[in-house]
Parts: C-alpha cells; sequence; structure tokens
C-alpha cells in the first residue's frame, strides 16, 4: 500500500489538533493558580499564592495565640491555644477544596483554585 498525498494531509492535520491539545492543556495548568485564604470571623484576611512561594510565609493571629505557616505549595495551623488542637492535627493542605479550621478561634483556610484530579468515580 503506498500513501497518498491526502493521506499526508490527514496525519498533519493529526499531528497539528494533537500539538495544540498538549499546548493548551499546558497553559491551562499554568493559569490555575493555588491560592490559600485565611479568613477570621467570616472576613477575609489574607490570600497567600502557594504556587509563588519561594521562602516561608508566616500568619500570626493575637487574639487567640495562633500560627499558620506556609511553604513549599501548602500551608497548615502550626500553633494554637484551642484545648483539641484539631486544626493543628489536620497537617498541610495543598490541593483545591481542602479546608482546616480551628473553631474556637474561628480562623478558616481555604485552598481555592483549579483540580484537574478526579476524586471519585462512580458507576
Amino acid at each position: 500500500m503506498k500513501l497518498k498525498w491526502g493521506d499526508y494531509i490527514i496525519f498533519l492535520t493529526i499531528t497539528m489538533i494533537i500539538v495544540v491539545m498538549f499546548v493548551s492543556g499546558i497553559m491551562r495548568k499554568a493559569d490555575g493558580a493555588t491560592i490559600a485564604q485565611i479568613s477570621q470571623h467570616g472576613e477575609l484576611l489574607y490570600e497567600i499564592n502557594l504556587d509563588d512561594l519561594t521562602e516561608t510565609r508566616e500568619v500570626l493571629f493575637h487574639d487567640g495565640d495562633v500560627r499558620i505557616i506556609a511553604q513549599n505549595g501548602s500551608i497548615r495551623f502550626e500553633k494554637s491555644d484551642c484545648p483539641d488542637l484539631v486544626c493543628v492535627y489536620t497537617g498541610w493542605i495543598k490541593r483545591p477544596g481542602q479546608i482546616a479550621a480551628c473553631l474556637p478561634n474561628r480562623i478558616l483556610v481555604k485552598i481555592i483554585g483549579e483540580s484537574d484530579e478526579v476524586d471519585v468515580v462512580l458507576q
């Protein structure tokens, strides 16, 4: 079987489509920043872009002796004066949709952004 000029056009078209899809996928991923929103009493106080962190960032709340740290694309409650320390034991969060909360001090850390990960597949 010998290839004809129409076959080359079809191969070239398919290759171009694949390249465009690949490049647009990379660009879409680069545009979707992962942001940590820190709020207290329902008021947004801080927004930290976790993708752009080059050093450790620390947020202190003196009214409840709470310390939140962000580094390497993740964020967590490092210290709190609440009795059960559930917020501290939550650990590092980094994916969009994850939340850590210190209920006695009414502090909420929420990760927002685009996620292309699949959580659950149901059939």
